[in-house]
């Protein structure tokens, strides 16, 4: 079941630099060999961006998957539990599996944010513009730890919902199902 979200994280990847490598258009303000003039913007198509997204893309999704499998919060759970004067709440009981897992992927994007430290996806070809002092975007991006973390835990926790909502689509599913068998 990982190795299948893994992949399907490297062909949306893979998808996701092909469709933006078609995009991208060489910025105006290159100048000329002359140097006298300016040149066009022209099309061109960036070879190594589908490569380098779908290999970004599955580094994030792996270390997001071992954290789910790890299961960190519920190590921390088992290991501090709560004192005896404190009452958990019912929805907290409830819905333990939906917390813990919300709760992994956070931890997940968080730890794959940081290690990442927030760059953006970079090639040959978008390195040798922003070293010329041209940017893509217009802006540069911030990087270092912190720049990561929070869209990192951004992008765990959203992929912890998604999770927690099929999770409960299969259970609805199941009970459907079950009781038109019956």
């Amino acid at each position: 079941e990982s190795l299948l979200r893994i992949s399907l994280a490297g062909f949306g990847g893979a998808l996701a630099g092909l469709s933006l490598s078609r995009t991208r258009r060489a910025p105006t303000s290159l100048p000329s060999l002359t140097g006298l003039t300016k040149t066009r913007s022209k099309p061109f198509i960036d070879a190594d961006l589908p490569t380098t997204w779908a290999v970004s893309c599955v580094a994030f999704a792996g270390i997001v998957e071992f954290c789910r499998v790890v299961s960190p919060s519920h190590i921390l759970s088992t290991t501090f539990p709560p004192p005896e004067n404190i009452q958990v709440p019912e929805f907290v009981k409830k819905n333990e599996k939906a917390l813990t897992t919300l709760s992994d992927y956070t931890i997940g994007g968080s730890i794959a944010g940081a290690i990442f430290q927030g760059a953006s996806v970079r090639t040959k070809t978008s390195a040798k513009l922003i070293k010329a002092g041209l940017s893509l975007g217009g802006t540069t991006a911030r990087t270092g730890i912190m720049a990561g973390l929070i869209p990192g835990a951004s992008l765990g926790c959203f992929a912890g919902i998604v999770m927690v909502g099929l999770d409960a689509l299969e259970e609805l599913a199941v009970k459907t199902l079950g009781s038109e068998e019956e």
